[in-house]
């Protein structure tokens, strides 16, 4: 084999790092949980995610794509057999001050104000200056609650694919005026 083809044959291959990391998330699991479901190690889970296990045996990766509720497809276009690719973790590019990704299940955001972070009671409490703060401000934040995380998804969901259309003049139907006369008289409290 010549050289050009030794990095053509590495450009072929499936990097499984991020769809792993993207199965995971649309899961909802921990390492040690996929780990736990899957009967393999964490720390191998861990290095087939950051890509230091260059070629992790088959088995172990068939018996985590399906501890994730994936299906592992050898060789057909995903137009024939109907399997999507997941959807990436949307804050994969984020990391920690150890350089560290965050965990994929959870919903990262990054922290500019005490606001943004929910460990920061203090900061409307007393409406500190920062250079009072008690306790630095993290690069990112993230919810561990599952109930707080689906609810915020939805919410999040709900914003993407809802639209309202504000409608001008009185060119509106009989029953939709009514219904603006109505919101409009308890908004003034008339």
């Amino acid at each position: 084999m010549t050289e050009a083809s030794d990095h053509s044959d590495e450009a072929d291959g499936a990097d499984l790092g991020p769809v792993l990391r993207a199965l995971r998330r649309r899961a909802d699991l921990s390492q040690r949980q996929l780990a736990e479901k899957s009967g393999v190690p964490q720390p191998t889970l861990a290095r087939i995610e950051s890509g230091r296990s260059v070629d992790p045996r088959f088995r172990t990766v068939e018996r985590l794509v399906q501890a994730a509720g994936g299906q592992l497809a050898i060789g057909v276009p995903p137009s024939v057999s109907g399997v999507t690719e997941p959807t990436p973790v949307p804050h994969d590019d984020m990391r920690d001050g150890a350089d560290r990704r965050y965990p994929a299940h959870l919903d990262v955001w990054p922290v500019h104000e005490p606001r943004d972070w929910p460990g920061a009671w203090w900061a409307e409490w007393y409406r500190l200056p920062p250079e009072r703060y008690p306790l630095p401000l993290p690069p990112a934040a993230y919810e561990l609650n599952r109930r707080y995380r689906d609810n915020r998804r939805w919410a999040a969901e709900i914003r993407r694919t809802t639209q309202v259309r504000r409608v001008v003049g009185s060119d509106l139907p009989g029953h939709l005026l009514a219904v603006r006369r109505r919101t409009a008289r308890r908004a003034t409290g008339r």
